[in-house]
Parts: structure tokens; C-alpha cells; sequence
């Protein structure tokens, strides 16, 4: 991380020592790398900063809306050209929460409304995603929610709005409507979790996103469209370039299309290959496509140094390079030659994205080879052709023959993913993966590149030996899970709920509860199961959940999907008939897993530990549900106590305390730090070492309570609040001693660099 000045220096030395050796086509190859990549980090950096005033109070702002997202009850507006009162203006994008606005405002809206801002901030976990960084690449200096009512200045909608309004109402009663709008508009949110794990564990989570791999097949569909028709004349075919033209439609067709999606990230890497690729056959005679296309690379990592870790990236170079070098060598080759071809090049697309997908998905896609030779063909000739002549349709205000075309195209996508859901269930169809080093990924990728090589020059059994090697060593490190040979507990940064894990010395996990807002896909659920997986576990033991509402057991399915499953259930009596648990029961009664339902005095030994009970009573008729939580106590075997109270309040706290409580080493605060709870009496009587509140970074019911917190301490406790990053504990093997630290925030290297050198700079 070197400031402005120093990283200058070094830069200008290497390139005063090229010179003076004589390379001076690797200097200005350096000079120009450098000045392309500072240009991009400096006008990133200046995006991404904000003045403090922005984050001081409410502000009162006009803006022009670049995107509306449903999400649930609440719009995200997505913000540009924003401006305060006093004239100021926001470099930056920011993206606004706001309430009542469905179906009132579009993009292209200018608008007037109150919000209180903040800077984009990450939960601190392990395996965290670094929602800061990706921000930052987008623009997105800040996010924020409205106060009271959004006010419309002015609102006309954009063409490219327009055309998106009228997709979106083709698709009204249309099967499989969330993938269509994934495939059309890049909007992915309305896709059905259980089809994206579904994706994701068969490899073909490419499917869904708008990359190379689309914006190929829509330029193959105008380019044979064209081709044919303009081999329709043997006077055309002499006299014109046949096949440049129709490379350039496919290219043209293909940014229309990517430019209807909103040009996401993906797909404007994607554009550029494919316009190398066009130029590729442009210039034939002078230039090898593969340089172009290699110089295309070069160009894109240029000017996004972290793209040569996307998967999308390299699934849009592979498909590109794939598509070149198949329509020139496939002319004169029978189908079944082309159909080898075809299985080759997606072995090589496996082969090379194979630890990017473990990394993203954290699955093993075993089934990926025939999965992706049945579907990629399928999409390409199915369902994309549909789903594009009934977006056509919908742009020519033909309603009826969009609805038909979409049905056509759902209804395909919904065969397709039924047949995704039983492969799924194959042996092998779901293998969840842990965090594979960096190190094997390298060693992994060395192995497969020399083991190409070597099979190009006609070492084919050396050459698969190699790549063999490569696959099994990939497969080791994904599937091998961690041995603690102790106690850990971990409590997660969850944002305003609560989530703990307890793992056990043999690798066995319990969870204990899971926050999630309904719909939502990056919930409770998806931060623990990252989580665990970077701490080295692929699976889940026991889910116990203290009651049924959304900041406990709203991330719960989501959870257990994402964690291949969950042997054990365990349950209040009191969330039997709550309208909160039930996907989670339904789920539980189609997987044959086993839920225990529990009450005050039960105990269970669970892998050594004794687990009992203490709350609720088996007739708890609180009408209060905060009341009716499970109170557990987690005794380790001749080591510490645990206590895992939910959110119970004073009511509880106080029969529990005449009923007789014992002091515990460590425990969470109930109701997350609520003055409600944590009362005197039953403070004194569990007298922790270590008390745990868990909240959501500038919470707005100021959790925890500051009295509540002072009243731990003065019993000697020492408390730790989640919003400052996940909590681990980690006892030696003989529970003498407790390990306690908190996670730091994962922080990009690009993003940290940029905003240090432009600030270095001013």
C-alpha cells in the first residue's frame, strides 16, 4: 500500500532501467499500463469521495433516478446528478431505500426527497463480501434511506425505460418470469432460491447472468440470420464481405441488447470481446483473430486490473474465442466433428472457470460437462430466440404475441429447471464446497496450463495425467473440512439480529438462529454459510431456532440450502403454529429432516456437551413471542457455560431467576441490548466473563442500551457488540483459556490504494 510519491518512484525507477536496457517497447507498454490503470484508480477514487457534511443529518436533495428496484415493501432508487440545497454536488451514484412508490416513479424521473445518508459500509465476517469495494467499482459513493415522501419534479421516461416498462408487463403471468428478467434485463432478484442453488451446484450459474456467453448467443442468432439472408444471391456472395457483414449485425445486435440490460459490468466486458472478435475478421488478412482477441484482454485487464479474477470475464473471452475459432474450422467438418468440438471447448471453459465457480458458488459442479452441452445449445435455440422475439414484440407494442413468445421461452426455462432440481439430487449433483487457498488455485492453474501444453504437442497421456492432477488436487482442498480439535464459538455480524455458531473439536456445527428479510437472497443465511465455509465447514449438524420472527429465523432456509442440508431441527413449542417457521417446516417435511421440539427441561448431549433447556414451559401462552424464546445453556464438557437467551424480556428473566439460574462464562445479551431485558436480578445471577450484544451498525433503536451495558460490567463481564465485526472464541484443548478477537472488515486493495493516493494527491 504505497502513498502517491513513493509508488511513482518506483514505477519511473523500472521504467528508467527498461530504457537503459534497451527494452523500450516493454517501457512504453509499462508507461502506457500505468498511465491507463492510474487514470482508471483516480477517477474512481474522485467518484467515491464524499464530504463529511454529507453524512450529517438529513439532507434535502434533487436527483435523476438511473434505475428503480422492488424490494418488497420498500423501491431502491439508484441516484445520479445528485444535488443539496446549498449547491453542492455528489461526485458519485448513491442508492436510496424509500417506501410507497410502486408503480409511481421510473427511470429518467427527476426528483426531490429528504435522506439520511451513510457511507456503504461491509459486515465483518469471515469470507465477507466486499460490498464496499463493489461500490466503489460502480460508483456508489453512498446509500441511504428517505425520510417521508419522495417528490416528483418532472418525469418522462426514457426509451430504453419505456421498452424495460413494457417487458416487464409481458411477463405478468408468465412461468419462470424471474429468470426471463435476468436473461432481458440483468434483473436477477425475482429468480426462486432454490433454481439458483440449482444453478449454481450444476455449474450453470452463467445461465442466468448477461456476459459473453449471452451476448454470443444473440450475435450467433443475427449473424446466421444474416448470413443466410445474404447468401440468398450468388451475386451478393461474390461481390460482398458475407461474413464480416454479418459479424458486424451480430455485434450491433449484441450491444442493443446489452444496452437494453443496462450495460451491466459483465456485459461490457463481454462487448469489448466481441468486438475484438469482429475486428478479428475484419482484418483476417493482416492480424490472427486470437491476437486481437488477446489484445482485447490485455486492453480490458488494463483498464480493471481485479477483471482477471471474474469469472465473467473469462467466460466471455473463452465463449468469444470459442465462437472464432469454431466458425472457422467448422465450415468443412461433419456435425459430429462440430459436436466434438463443441465438448472440447466446453471442457477447456470447465477446466479454466472450475476454481473461480467453487470460489463464487461454493459448490463442486461434478455434473457441469453434459449439464452445460444440454443447455447452453438449449438456451441458445430455445430460449433466448423466445424471450427476444417476445421482447421484440413488447417494443413494437404487440402485447399479445409478447405474452406468447414469453410463455414460450418460461415454459422452457421451467422444464430446464426441473431438470436442474433432479440433477441436483444425483450423487454429486450438490457438493458444498469450503475456501480453497489461494496458493492450491495458483498451483491448480499451473498444473491445467502445463498439462495443455504438453497435450497440444502430442503428449496426450502426460498432458491428462497433468490436468488430472490438477483436478484432484482442486477437488482435496475444496472438500476437506477443518478439525479444530477444540471449542469455537462464533458470533456473526448479522446486521440488526442475531446469529451464533457453535463447532464442536470433532468439526461438528449447531447454529443458532439466522436473520433474513423476506425475498431477500444475501440475508442471515448467505453471511453465515460464506462464513463457515471460509472457517473451513461444508456442513450443518444442528439448526436451533429461539422463536419465530424475521431477525431469527428469516435466514434459516436459505441457510440450510446453501449448507446442503441440516440433520437436526430444533424448535420452541411456542413456534408450532407461527407463520414464520413454516417454509422452514415445509422444507423440513420435504427433506425427511428431523425437528425437535422443545421446552423447558429437556436435555440433549450433543457431541459431548450437555444442552438443557431452561425456557419456555410447555403451555407458554405469552402473547409476547419475545417472551415464548428458547433460554439454553451450553455446558462443554468439564469446561465453560454458555447461555443462548433469544430475545426474552423481564417477565421471563425474572421466573427464571426464582426458578434458580447458575452463572455461566459467557452468554448474548437478550433482546439484543434492549432495556426490556437484562434485568439487575438476572444479571447477578448468571455473573458472565463475556457478554455478546448483537446489533446492526447505527441501529435505530440504539441497541444496546447503555445502562444495560454498564450493568454487565459492573458484574465484571466484558461486552462485545457485533456491529464492530464478528466475535470468535476459540478455547485451547483443555478449556482453560478462551482466545477472543474480533474480525476486521475485509477492504479492497484496489479501492484502499485509490482513495489513498488521490488523497495523497490533494
Amino acid at each position: 500500500m504505497l502513498p502517491l510519491l513513493p509508488a511513482a518512484l518506483l514505477w519511473l525507477s523500472l521504467l528508467l532501467v527498461l530504457i537503459l536496457r534497451g527494452s523500450r517497447g516493454l517501457a512504453a507498454m509499462l508507461a502506457v499500463g500505468a498511465a491507463m490503470g492510474f487514470l482508471s484508480l483516480w477517477t474512481d477514487a474522485q467518484m467515491a469521495r464524499v464530504e463529511p457534511s454529507w453524512l450529517k443529518g438529513e439532507q434535502l436533495i434533487t436527483a435523476n433516478v438511473m434505475r428503480v428496484q422492488s424490494m418488497g415493501v420498500a423501491s431502491r432508487l439508484r441516484l445520479k446528478d445528485i444535488a443539496r440545497q446549498d449547491g453542492r454536488k455528489l461526485p458519485g451514484l448513491a442508492d436510496v431505500y424509500a417506501y410507497g412508490l410502486r408503480g409511481r416513479i421510473w427511470p429518467g424521473a427527476h426528483v426531490r426527497l429528504r435522506v439520511r445518508f451513510h457511507l456503504p459500509d461491509n459486515h465483518r465476517n469471515p469470507g465477507a463480501f466486499d460490498y464496499r469495494a463493489w461500490c466503489f467499482d460502480h460508483h456508489l459513493a453512498l446509500a441511504g434511506s428517505a425520510i417521508g415522501d419522495v417528490t416528483i419534479i418532472s418525469q418522462r421516461m426514457t426509451l430504453f425505460a419505456s421498452w424495460r416498462e413494457r417487458i416487464r408487463k409481458a411477463l405478468t403471468d408468465v412461468p419462470a418470469s424471474g429468470v426471463i428478467a435476468a436473461l432481458l434485463m440483468a434483473d436477477r432478484q425475482h429468480v426462486p432460491e432454490d433454481w439458483n442453488l440449482a444453478f449454481s451446484a450444476t455449474g450453470t450459474a452463467h445461465l442466468l447472468a448477461i456476459s459473453g456467453l449471452h451476448l454470443g448467443m444473440v450475435g450467433m442468432l443475427a449473424y446466421l440470420a444474416v448470413w443466410w439472408l445474404l447468401t440468398r444471391r450468388e451475386s451478393w456472395i461474390v461481390s460482398l464481405p458475407v461474413r464480416p457483414l454479418a459479424w458486424t449485425a451480430a455485434l450491433l445486435m449484441a450491444l442493443a441488447y446489452a444496452h437494453l440490460a443496462g450495460w451491466p459490468l459483465p456485459a461490457r466486458r463481454a462487448a469489448m470481446m466481441m468486438t475484438a472478435g469482429v475486428l478479428a475478421w475484419w482484418f483476417s488478412a493482416r492480424v490472427s483473430p486470437m491476437q486481437v482477441l488477446m489484445l482485447a484482454l490485455a486492453l480490458i485487464l488494463v483498464l480493471d486490473p481485479p477483471a482477471i479474477a471474474s469469472a465473467s470475464l473469462w467466460l466471455s473471452f473463452l465463449a468469444t474465442a470459442a465462437i472464432v475459432l469454431f466458425s472457422r474450422r467448422s465450415h468443412r467438418r461433419s456435425w459430429l466433428q462440430r459436436i466434438g468440438m463443441l465438448a472440447n471447448v466446453s471442457l477447456l471453459a470447465w477446466l479454466a472457470t472450475l476454481p473461480i465457480v467453487v470460489d463464487l458458488f461454493g459448490r463442486l459442479p461434478l455434473w457441469a460437462l453434459p449439464v452445460n452441452l444440454l443447455l447452453v445449445p438449449f438456451y441458445g435455440f430455445w430460449v433466448m430466440p423466445w424471450a427476444l422475439a417476445g421482447a421484440l414484440a413488447s417494443i413494437l407494442d404487440w402485447p399479445q404475441l409478447a405474452h406468447a413468445a414469453m410463455q414460450l421461452a418460461g415454459l422452457g426455462i421451467e422444464a430446464s429447471a426441473r431438470m436442474l432440481l433432479i440433477v441436483q439430487r444425483l450423487p454429486g449433483g450438490d457438493v458444498v464446497t469450503v475456501d480453497v487457498p489461494l496458493g492450491n488455485q495458483l498451483l491448480y492453474a499451473l498444473l491445467v496450463a502445463l498439462g495443455c501444453l504438453v497435450f497440444w504437442r502430442r503428449r496426450q497421456g502426460a498432458g491428462v495425467a497433468l490436468i488430472g492432477a490438477a483436478v484432484a488436487l482442486l477437488t482435496f482442498s475444496a472438500l476437506h473440512e477443518a478439525r479444530l480439535g477444540s471449542w469455537q464459538w462464533v458470533t456473526w455480524d448479522v446486521g440488526q439480529g442475531a446469529a451464533s455458531s457453535i463447532m464442536a473439536p470433532d468439526g461438528a456445527v449447531l447454529c443458532l438462529d439466522v436473520p433474513g428479510r423476506r425475498g431477500s437472497r444475501f440475508n442471515g443465511g448467505y453471511m453465515v454459510s460464506e462464513g463457515l465455509r471460509s472457517l473451513g465447514h461444508r456442513h450443518l449438524d444442528v439448526l436451533l431456532i429461539s422463536h419465530a420472527q424475521q431477525d431469527h429465523i428469516g435466514g434459516a432456509l436459505s441457510l440450510v440450502r446453501r449448507m446442503g442440508g441440516v440433520r437436526e431441527l430444533w424448535l420452541p413449542v411456542s413456534a408450532r403454529k407461527a407463520e414464520a417457521a413454516r417454509p422452514l417446516l415445509h422444507w423440513a417435511a420435504e427433506q425427511s429432516v428431523a425437528v425437535r421440539w422443545l421446552k423447558r427441561g429437556d436435555r440433549i448431549r450433543w457431541h459431548g456437551a450437555q444442552v438443557r433447556v431452561l425456557w419456555p414451559e410447555p403451555a407458554e401462552n405469552e402473547s409476547n413471542g419475545n417472551n415464548a424464546s428458547l433460554v439454553v445453556r451450553l455446558q462443554m464438557p468439564d469446561g465453560p457455560a454458555l447461555l443462548f437467551p433469544g430475545d426474552i424480556e423481564r417477565s421471563s428473566e425474572r421466573q427464571l431467576v426464582q426458578r434458580g439460574v447458575h452463572p455461566v462464562w459467557g452468554m448474548l445479551i437478550p433482546h439484543h441490548g434492549s432495556r426490556t431485558s437484562s434485568s439487575p436480578a438476572f444479571v447477578r445471577a448468571l455473573q458472565p466473563d463475556l457478554a455478546i450484544a448483537q446489533t446492526g451498525r447505527g441501529n435505530r433503536y440504539g441497541f444496546p442500551d447503555a445502562d444495560v451495558v454498564a450493568r454487565y460490567r459492573e458484574q465484571g463481564a466484558s461486552v462485545w457488540n457485533t456491529a464492530d465485526g464478528a466475535l470468535l472464541v476459540n478455547w485451547q484443548e483443555d478449556l482453560a483459556k478462551a482466545h477472543i478477537r474480533s474480525w476486521p472488515e475485509s477492504f479492497s486493495v484496489r479501492r484502499r490504494l485509490a482513495l489513498q493516493w488521490a488523497a495523497g494527491a490533494l
